[in-house]
């Protein structure tokens, strides 16, 4: 017997979403310092600049939940960043921003966790200047702002409370002229992960009953919910992070393939067959995956990698992960029992 229609539509957008996520999620970041690309961490260290150089036109930003520099130099002045020992590192000119390859920094700034690099034979070597762009604007994580150890004994003993657990500084020069960007790293308290654990299962067992109930009126609303929230999520870490925006096409990911399968579920709806099941529990997997990888961890920390307001961050999380286990619990549950027992069909279609 030859494929129904809808078998025939349900493969055709298995085969879409495929060539989506390869032309999609391949996509790779473009920035030469940071080690975050387009989806920061998130943590509990809330890192802020307290004083930056007096000079007209400098400014100094964080981005990516905190984790990145954004210095804009539009004076007329030469801007050097200085490593960790002092050499030269980045130079923001009228010419563009460069890179001194002879620093240690370009390798350590490249990974959240530094690696191990050997001593240089010449710390006085001239510097390797490679331009980066032809901009005024210079973007790299530096450890010197980064909070890598334990807890400290402070926070231990009253994590419930804000601590500043260190202040920080990065030496620059104006025009040879030394001077800091400094500031404060503190501990913020996280939020309870309990009652947003509340909010994940009640999501779930709704969309689940919902499934039941009204399979394919349910999917349509799966579709439409899972998209609003996926596109606001999106927004958010795209307007913190400081990537070019070919770099953060990643981020499109989740809103287009998640749709697109469930949306293709719904359409394909057929209680005799399961190409349907298996789009809404690709759809709930890959839902479910994406936050325990990545957004996941929001729900249990305080400083988030969005311009969202923090708690609407993770309302946005929290429904999304209870749509996907309700949508993926509810189609491995029909999946399971039409294998035992064949089609089987709900109360109401």
């Amino acid at each position: 017997m030859g494929a129904t229609p809808r078998g025939v539509l349900a493969r055709a957008v298995s085969v879409l979403v495929a060539a989506i996520g390869c032309v999609v999620v391949p996509a790779p970041p473009a920035s030469a310092h940071g080690p975050t690309g387009s989806g920061a961490p998130s943590s509990n260290y809330r890192v802020t600049v307290t004083a930056v150089p007096e000079l007209a036109g400098l400014s100094v930003e964080l981005s990516d939940g905190g984790t990145e520099f954004v210095v804009t130099n539009r004076s007329a002045a030469d801007l050097a960043i200085l490593d960790y020992s002092g050499s030269p590192y980045l130079r923001i000119d009228d010419t563009g921003v460069w890179e001194n390859r002879n620093s240690q920094a370009v390798v350590l700034n490249s990974q959240m966790v530094p690696p191990e690099v050997e001593p240089l034979a010449d710390p006085t070597i001239s510097p390797d200047w490679h331009r980066l762009s032809t901009g005024h604007t210079a973007r790299w994580h530096d450890h010197r702002a980064h909070w890598m150890d334990d807890e400290p004994a402070a926070v231990r003993a009253a994590p419930d409370r804000t601590h500043v657990v260190q202040s920080w500084s990065i030496p620059v020069e104006v025009d040879g002229r030394v001077a800091l960007i400094s500031g404060t790293i503190e501990w913020v308290p996280p939020p309870l992960l309990g009652g947003w654990l509340v909010v994940v299962v009640a999501v779930a067992l709704v969309v689940a009953v919902a499934l039941v109930w009204r399979t394919r009126p349910a999917l349509v609303a799966s579709t439409l919910v899972l998209g609003a929230v996926l596109v606001a999520t999106m927004v958010g870490i795209w307007a913190d992070s400081s990537e070019p925006t070919t770099s953060k096409l990643a981020l499109a990911t989740l809103p287009i393939l998640v749709p697109a399968l469930l949306g293709g579920a719904a359409f394909t709806w057929d209680e005799r067959g399961t190409e349907p099941l298996w789009l809404a529990l690709l759809a709930g997997l890959l839902v479910v995956g994406s936050a325990a990888i990545g957004s996941g961890a929001w729900l249990a920390e305080s400083q988030l990698p969005t311009s969202l307001d923090a708690d609407l961050a993770r309302w946005l999380v929290a429904c999304s992960v209870g749509v996907g286990l309700g949508v993926g619990g509810f189609s491995a549950w029909r999946l399971i029992a039409t294998r035992a027992q064949g089609p089987i069909a709900n109360p109401v279609s």
